[in-house]
């Protein structure tokens, strides 16, 4: 999350704490001799350092995302949600003479994002059609606020594992999604597309659309 604001903003909060530390120190403990000053220095270095880290690496920091002036920063995308997908994969089955899912027949998964400062993870279950048929853990994340929307985009690379797959599948595939955080009328909600290297010898590979909401 920290690539919102980028590393040389996360470094000065560090600095600026740091700062106040060393003032406080100062003013409790009066410095006889220059030894000191060090010792004051590097302790507030050390003291504002483990602050940061242990708000933001931890389950404080999503709950201060929903902090009014934090939430227009760090968008508060922690928790789980309900995914639901569109897939072009119903073209790919006609195609290939493929058995096709029921026409509108809902794809939803259980999404657990575990968002911190210096880290995001997401985590996947498929539950509709074929509850627990496939699992997948983020491998790269990184998020960025469109200059010309003023949104925050989501971009991560995921690895998926397929326990039992059919014929037509396979047991572990690549894919990658492109997700805008839309926080609209009350309501949080990430979507966008979503793409896949699945049985791509085949041609199978798939896309298609993904909307995450709570």
């Amino acid at each position: 999350m920290y690539q919102l604001v980028g590393p040389l903003k996360v470094a000065g909060v560090v600095a600026t704490l740091a700062a106040l530390i060393a003032l406080a120190q100062f003013f409790l403990w009066p410095i006889d001799e220059l030894t000191q000053l060090w010792r004051i220095a590097s302790s507030s270095v050390s003291i504002a350092t483990a602050f940061v880290v242990v708000v933001g690496q931890t389950a404080i920091f999503p709950k201060i995302c929903k902090l009014g002036m934090v939430r227009s920063v760090f968008p508060p995308i922690d928790g789980e949600w309900r995914g639901t997908f569109r897939s072009n994969y119903p073209v790919i089955a006609k195609a290939f003479g493929l058995e096709a899912p029921a026409e509108g027949q809902e794809i939803v998964a259980k999404f657990v994002i575990e968002a911190r400062l210096f880290k995001v993870r997401i985590h996947a279950v498929s539950l509709l059609p074929k509850p627990d048929y496939m699992r997948s853990d983020s491998t790269a994340f990184s998020i960025m606020r469109c200059s010309h929307t003023d949104r925050d985009i989501v971009h991560y690379v995921y690895d998926a594992f397929v326990g039992d797959p059919d014929n037509s599948d396979v047991d572990r595939f690549y894919g990658a999604a492109r997700l805008t955080i839309i926080d609209d009328a009350d309501e949080l909600r990430l979507e966008g597309t979503y793409w896949t290297d699945r049985n791509w010898v085949r041609g199978y590979n798939t896309a298609g659309s993904l909307i995450l909401r709570r």
